[in-house]
């Protein structure tokens, strides 16, 4: 790979691979859902440029297909970079570093609540899925681990990490007014609302949504 497409990939997706027999270049979520649906096609199609695209547009696709490494890949990184995250917030330590409270907080909010993010999107293309919560050290480390856990599992974890998320955001329309893409509270409420909803908690999920609706600093 030369120089610019290195560049290129650094800044384009998190993985930092230029990589599209892989699918790493970016996330595949349009593929496995838009495409594979037909409400969507491909422009060059067909040409022979990126085939496992096509493979996914005819249902015709092994494991290996560059629609699933890229999502499990770009999934799996972000549920890593998140388990680092909170588990340095964790480390009491942390507030020799002059990391106020309600900073650190908001921070791992935000941790916890991207790790759920992750989470449900694996949950959503594979079912059950190897359930990663702490920092891995080495391959070894992560073998030891990687047993596919069942979908009631992966979704408590998703519950449970969303339940934390919300009560560690900040209580207002922004998480951070200098930066007001950060996740909120109300972003984390309103995953609460559509993990139920695809679980068919019709109840559950109106219930949040009233409550976010509730909200009035947030709408």
């Amino acid at each position: 790979m030369n120089s610019s497409y290195q560049l290129l990939s650094n800044t384009l997706n998190i993985i930092g691979e230029w990589d599209w027999t892989g699918g790493k270049v970016l996330r595949n979520d349009f593929i496995l859902q838009d495409i594979a649906a037909g409400d969507m096609n491909k422009k060059w199609n067909p040409d022979g440029d990126q085939a496992w695209m096509d493979e996914v547009a005819a249902f015709n696709f092994t494991a290996i297909n560059g629609a699933f490494n890229g999502i499990w890949s770009y999934d799996y990184e972000g549920i890593s970079r998140a388990n680092m995250a909170i588990n340095t917030l964790n480390n009491p330590d942390i507030t020799d570093t002059g990391l106020d409270a309600a900073t650190k907080d908001r921070l791992l909010g935000e941790a916890y609540f991207l790790r759920a993010f992750y989470y449900f999107d694996l949950l959503n293309h594979f079912g059950g899925v190897p359930l990663l919560t702490e920092p891995l050290e080495d391959f070894s480390a992560a073998y030891e681990v990687s047993n596919r856990a069942s979908e009631e599992e992966v979704i408590a974890l998703i519950e449970n990490d969303l339940e934390t998320a919300v009560g560690l955001l900040p209580m207002q329309k922004y998480s951070s007014n200098a930066e007001p893409w950060r996740v909120s509270i109300g972003a984390a409420k309103g995953m609460q609302a559509k993990v139920d909803l695809f679980q068919e908690n019709w109840e559950m999920s109106l219930a949040h949504i009233e409550e976010l609706q509730a909200w009035n600093f947030i709408l």
